[in-house]
């Protein structure tokens, strides 16, 4: 998301702010996703993985703006932690 973000000419301060979405939603959602994983087992949690990875390129592409970007960081970041 970051290289996106700069390919579409965001400055120093956005491209953190993405990162930070990135980030924010892996702290938020850590201990939930473990409380998950322990009564559903890994098979769930990837498969959501796999559905929000796609949900956020899908946004990523249908709305290129910093508010796109920032949400497909979260649900990238939370696909990332799910997996």
């Amino acid at each position: 998301m970051p290289i996106y973000a700069l390919h579409q000419g965001y400055g120093a301060t956005d491209i953190g702010l993405i990162v930070a979405c990135f980030s924010a939603s892996n702290l938020v959602l850590s201990v939930p996703i473990g409380r998950l994983v322990d009564r559903r087992g890994l098979q769930f949690p990837w498969r959501g993985s796999v559905w929000l990875a796609l949900l956020a390129a899908s946004v990523c592409a249908a709305w290129p703006s910093l508010a796109g970007i920032c949400l497909a960081a979260m649900l990238s970041g939370t696909s990332a932690a799910l997996s």
